[in-house]
């Protein structure tokens, strides 16, 4: 494409731009990065905990339930919402009971709420002095 005056500005640049580096470096398409959910964050934190308690290696825990390494780690990370089949899957090769998993998650999630800062109270809204005639 040659550059002149019938063309737009910017297709001038970006025909420059394609030509130095090959690609459009400056119009980007990247998604920015998702913000994991804490609860997920503190059930891939107590997975993580009981499996190494357990001495088992990700990839050979991932064996064990039946799900891909990749996927295990991603739930280990909070970066997955992992069904509750799976869920159930994983918490029986942790050698517990549901019930018992659940409550030391419990656990973890007061002592976390025990730790983090108070939060300030509202005010309450200031009563006007002024009488209205």
């Amino acid at each position: 494409m040659k550059c002149n005056e019938s063309n737009i500005q910017w297709q001038c640049i970006a025909w420059r731009k394609i030509g130095q580096d090959g690609i459009i470096a400056a119009m980007s398409t990247a998604a920015p990065p998702k913000q994991k959910h804490p609860q997920l964050q503190r059930l891939g934190d107590a997975i993580r905990a009981r499996r190494k308690a357990l001495g088992h290696s990700q990839e050979a825990f991932a064996d064990a339930v039946g799900l891909d390494r990749g996927y295990m780690g991603g739930i280990e990370r909070g970066g997955h919402n992992v069904t509750l089949l799976n869920l159930l899957k994983i918490v029986s090769k942790l050698d517990m009971s549901h019930a018992e998993f659940f409550s030391i998650y419990d656990q973890e999630v007061a002592d976390r709420e025990d730790e983090a800062p108070a939060r300030a109270q509202p005010r309450a809204a200031k009563s006007s002095s002024r009488t209205k005639h």
